[in-house]
């Protein structure tokens, strides 16, 4: 007499946290999810752009102030309040000079493409004295460090100190946002070389 065996199936059970189930992305869906994520990184890109030329506007309307103020008290006198100080040697020139620094961050903020760019001679000097033009790294570093330092040397308040050194603020928040934006467009770089990988796989 034969035995019957009963065999208990196993029913099917489905986990969300399986990671067995990949969707592998075809050559148009890379291509859509990377266009996404370069066109967020982009928009993301002019809103800093945008912030850092207002700002950048903004303190060179209070350098021209400051320029064509026969007083020469610094503009932060009301919210750093203290002895008031002598305005500093060749007051004027170093106002130009900070100006002029508020003028070449301002073009760093651009686009290379930028129309206001290409009006910029880059140089007339030949071979390796040509000076490019915005200028950031490393040569304009030492630009907005002179009018602090003779701030300093000379041991005016703070409200000074604080207003020469406002060029140099600028320049570095300008640098570092300006990392972001390369740091954002290398990853978008890198998303693309493993797209042609998956590609040719």
């Amino acid at each position: 007499m034969a035995t019957a065996t009963i065999r208990q199936r196993a029913p099917f059970q489905f986990s969300e946290d399986d990671d067995t189930d990949v969707h592998i992305l075809d050559e148009e869906e890379q291509e859509e999810v990377i266009e996404d994520l370069r066109k967020q990184n982009d928009d993301s890109n002019a809103v800093y752009l945008m912030g850092l030329q207002a700002v950048l506007a903004l303190s060179l309307l209070l350098q021209l102030v400051y320029l064509f103020k026969p007083s020469k008290i610094s503009p932060f006198a009301v919210l750093l309040p203290g002895p008031t100080s002598e305005p500093l040697p060749l007051a004027n020139g170093l106002t130009i000079l900070q100006i002029l620094i508020h003028v070449n961050l301002s073009l760093n903020c651009l686009p290379p493409n930028h129309p206001y760019r290409k009006l910029v001679p880059r140089s007339t000097l030949p071979g390796s004295l040509s000076i490019p033009l915005p200028l950031l790294h490393p040569v304009a570093i030492a630009l907005p460090v002179i009018a602090p330092f003779l701030a300093l040397a000379l041991g005016r308040g703070l409200a000074d100190l604080v207003w020469w050194a406002e060029s140099g603020i600028l320049f570095a928040i300008v640098v570092v946002v300006k990392k972001w934006i390369a740091d954002g467009e290398k990853d978008i770089m890198k998303l693309e070389r493993l797209r042609y990988e998956a590609r040719g796989a």
